[in-house]
């Protein structure tokens, strides 16, 4: 769902390969380029994302470091999300069991 919403996504690769950048810019190349020499082969495209840093300087990421570094955040944020909800439906669990079940009286006093 992370990669598959484009703000979040890439907010979130920008704070992944330049946490200390004031700003961030994405530049999209070649939309419809095709990726064979098929006719029917697929397209595609090339991102570049630029960071701006405090003193001015720049920083530009490839194609390749934004989307495997991309996906590889946003699989971590899922996972850190998705614990996140395990262990609360697991003390909701604990908690709504133990006002149910009642410890039975034991016949050895």
């Amino acid at each position: 769902m992370i990669a598959g919403i484009p703000p979040l996504f890439n907010r979130l690769t920008a704070y992944v390969l330049c946490p200390d950048a004031t700003d961030y810019s994405y530049n999209d190349f070649g939309f419809g380029t095709p990726t064979t020499s098929s006719p029917t082969g697929g397209t595609g495209h090339y991102t570049e994302l630029t960071c701006t840093f405090t003193d001015g300087s720049q920083k530009v990421f490839g194609n390749d470091e934004v989307g495997l570094k991309g996906l590889a955040a946003s699989f971590t944020a899922a996972g850190i999300c998705g614990g996140l909800a395990v262990v609360f439906f697991m003390i909701l669990a604990a908690l709504i069991g133990a006002r149910l079940v009642r410890p039975k009286p034991s016949d050895h006093q």
